[in-house]
């Protein structure tokens, strides 16, 4: 496992920023390579927006969303 020292909030944003925009390259190149399917990608991408969205209404205290999941 990799250390990676995270002493002030813009060092949070950059490794946060970076992971999004890996996540999104994945996510893009499965659906370009024909492993995903349009719908697919568009649901994944609105289900990780959800759940990120849920991480920080619960950090400011506020009311979870209420976005159905589909299995």
């Amino acid at each position: 496992m990799i250390r990676i020292p995270i002493k002030t909030k813009e060092d949070k944003m950059k490794l946060f920023n970076l992971f999004q925009k890996k996540e999104k390259q994945g996510l893009e190149k499965a659906k370009a390579d024909g492993l995903i399917s349009e719908e697919e990608f568009l649901r994944i991408s609105a289900q990780r927006a959800a759940e990120k969205l849920d991480a920080f209404l619960d950090k400011k205290g506020r009311k979870n969303t209420k976005i159905s999941k589909r299995p």
